[in-house]
């Protein structure tokens, strides 16, 4: 299963993260919610795909989810910032994502915290996928 939400993580979140940075360069509104929906669906649809691995679907499919989409935050932000020549751990205060603001609000100018904790929480859930 690790192979699949790999195949998932990097590859997909690698060009969306070029076609973000396309679009912050042409000025462009990215609406982050529906990204992130359309990547759910992407999931849901390897979880149908591989329905036999999945079976019965339960706990491991959530943690699957989780894992997927937990781990393709992390890297595409990473991938993102470095792409745009950022600090891989930069977070616009003024952007509209909410994700975004409930990170600088918590963490203020230590977002490089959430990346990690996120990255510490995506590991741990690999121990059940495995």
């Amino acid at each position: 299963m690790i192979t699949y939400e790999l195949s998932l993580i990097f590859p997909v979140g690698f060009l969306l993260a070029l076609w973000h940075k396309h679009l912050i360069d042409k000025g462009r509104h990215i609406q982050h919610g529906w990204w992130a929906l359309l990547f759910g669906f992407l999931v849901v649809g390897v979880i149908g795909w591989k329905r036999t691995i999945f079976l019965p679907i339960g706990w491991i499919t959530g943690v699957f989810f989780t894992a997927c989409m937990i781990g393709h935050q992390v890297f595409f932000n990473i991938v993102l910032n470095r792409l745009r020549k950022l600090p891989w751990d930069y977070l616009n205060p003024k952007g509209k994502s909410i994700i975004d603001g409930i990170e600088y609000r918590l963490f203020g100018k230590k977002t490089w915290l959430v990346e990690v904790m996120l990255a510490v929480i995506w590991i741990i859930l690999q121990l059940w996928i495995i």
